[in-house]
């Protein structure tokens, strides 16, 4: 399974097993990125309305 993650959550060692509960999670924090890019194809583009700011990495 895939793992993603943002840039902020990777300096603090966390990593989420799909793109829904790493915006979820984002949600909450305030740690969204403005001008970023999500950069791990179409799962995140579905929900790219909400995650549209937040910098994406695909950590596998």
């Amino acid at each position: 399974m895939k793992s993603y993650s943002c840039k902020i959550c990777v300096q603090r060692g966390e990593s989420f097993s799909g793109i829904r509960p790493l915006v979820r999670k984002h949600l909450r924090e305030e740690h969204l990125i403005r001008g970023g890019q999500i950069t791990v194809g179409k799962p995140a583009k579905e929900i790219g309305r909400i995650a549209h700011n937040m910098i994406v990495v695909d950590l596998d």
